[in-house]
């Protein structure tokens, strides 16, 4: 964990993505977008630092957050 993604706009990470966390692709089927996304990625820093600020960008994302969210909810409506 607390890697620098490089993701395509298709899926849920890119919904979360930004400047410190990651970089979408705009065009997949362009090169030069392509290799400059991943020459960002490979310029960031990889430092425990880094990897601390990653992944507190991400905690709100949680799976497990986000499953007690769910459950807590069912239960409320459930009674």
């Amino acid at each position: 964990l607390g890697l620098f993604v490089v993701s395509s706009p298709f899926n849920g990470a890119s919904e979360i993505l930004n400047k410190e966390n990651g970089i979408v692709i705009p065009d997949l089927y362009n090169p030069k977008e392509f290799a400059r996304c991943l020459k960002v990625a490979l310029n960031k820093p990889k430092t425990q630092e880094s990897a601390q600020e990653i992944r507190a960008s991400i905690a709100p994302y949680s799976l497990d957050l986000k499953l007690t969210k769910i459950v807590e909810e069912t239960l409320t409506h459930a009674s």
